[in-house]
């Protein structure tokens, strides 16, 4: 640098921080580098131009002002200052995702494989992997009835909820991952291997907007802070929402004082050790026989039924649930 300084040109180019730490190893590098350059980031709406620009180039057709919300959404939460070049993943995700969804249409035209303009959301699936202290088909064992919604347990390693007709709106679905993965023979990292991977997963696939509390949902809204918070909070309630195995107080019987409490207990010991399959089987029965005039009565019966087997004063919460109760909240504690 000292010997040719007169023929040469050297150019060190970097992020500030990174560059000042490479001029403090050499005690005479600073010195030999006269002429510093500090060029600014971009500023947000000159962001949404570039990014305008790249895809207008690339001959999408792109609504400015979701686009422009979409960027700033995302902008917030994973923004790693390198401005042109995050722009271009940004809309390389876009371009993917609309890839994607033109690809799983039944139909298409050559506007719809430029377009990605306010692209409508027909379908959501929901949900996260949940590392376990013990095996899946014991936490899936203690999970009893969800309101509205029909319990089916094909299999010890799968639970769903959903409705009784051929088009079910919602479903909800819990499952040993790596179960499923080795019988699908998809690949899954080595690290995981024998973990107890208990997936939840929320599939909403119809009435989406009545079902959320929405007026709009296109693929901006995907981006949107206020949807995902109300997406996990749906996703938390769901779940709280299932009946829970329980088990009997260490001291249920030196607590019981009366009559009503001793057949509460017997009740609530019998409830828990009674597959919860028989239960269902028997509302049905009723049904079936149509033993109740009003429908309400059913209801009733389901809720009394559930009151007694998790009656606080003789029974505590099985610490799988407790374990798993924990996890549902926690994954909402950051959003």
């Amino acid at each position: 640098m000292e010997d040719h300084r007169s023929n040469i040109m050297i150019i060190f180019a970097g992020y500030t921080n990174d560059m000042e730490k490479f001029l403090e190893t050499n005690p005479g590098l600073r010195s030999r580098i006269p002429n510093k350059f500090d060029f600014e980031d971009y500023t947000v709406d000159e962001m949404v131009q570039i990014g305008l620009f790249s895809l207008k180039k690339q001959q999408y057709h792109v609504n400015p002002s979701s686009y422009a919300d979409l960027l700033k959404n995302n902008l917030s939460k994973d923004n790693d200052n390198s401005n042109g070049r995050w722009v271009r993943n940004l809309n390389d995700k876009i371009i993917k995702k609309q890839a994607v969804r033109v690809a799983l249409s039944d139909s298409y035209s050559e506007e719809d494989l430029i377009n990605i303009t306010d692209a409508d959301v027909t379908g959501i699936e929901f949900g996260t992997n949940f590392p376990m202290k013990h095996k899946v088909t014991d936490y899936l064992s203690k999970l009893g009835e969800m309101p509205r919604l029909s319990r089916y347990h094909f299999e010890p390693s799968t639970l769903y909820y959903k409705g009784r007709g051929k088009n079910t709106p919602k479903v909800f679905a819990f499952y040993d991952k790596l179960s499923e993965a080795e019988a699908k023979g998809m690949d899954y990292p080595s690290g995981v291997s024998g973990e107890n991977l208990l997936r939840y997963e929320m599939r909403l696939t119809g009435r989406l907007k009545t079902q959320l509390g929405i007026a709009d949902l296109q693929a901006s809204t995907l981006y949107d802070r206020t949807f995902y918070r109300k997406l996990v909070k749906l996703y938390q309630n769901s779940y709280y929402s299932i009946s829970k195995n329980v088990q009997l107080k260490d001291n249920a019987m030196s607590e019981i004082k009366t009559v009503s409490d001793a057949i509460n207990t017997l009740m609530a010991r019998l409830l828990s050790q009674t597959d919860k399959a028989q239960i269902v089987a028997f509302l049905d029965e009723l049904r079936a026989a149509q033993v109740f005039n009003d429908s309400k009565y059913y209801t009733r019966l389901k809720n009394k039924i559930n009151e007694i087997a998790t009656k606080s004063d003789f029974v505590v919460t099985d610490e799988l649930i407790r374990e798993l109760d924990n996890d549902i909240k926690n994954c909402g504690a950051y959003v």
